[in-house]
């Protein structure tokens, strides 16, 4: 089964839902950075693990994972 139609329960922390709501509006780090008050480099970590948890091989694909996880 193709892993984007596979429904998965992945637990989000909410600082990373908060990153991720960000992500889907398709703001670059250092505006997600800004509008969270978080430095880049935090950015980076939140969005690399969203990225693992969803087993994305980058930003847009775990944006559309995201929306299949729920």
């Amino acid at each position: 089964m193709c892993a984007i139609t596979k429904k998965t329960n992945v637990a989000f922390t909410e600082r990373e839902r908060q990153v991720l709501a960000t992500l889907l509006r398709g703001l670059p780090n250092k505006v997600i950075a800004s509008e969270l008050n978080l430095s880049p480099n935090t950015v980076k970590s939140h969005i690399s693990r969203i990225m693992q948890k969803l087993h994305a091989k980058n930003r847009t694909e775990a944006v559309v994972l995201s929306q299949h996880a729920g």
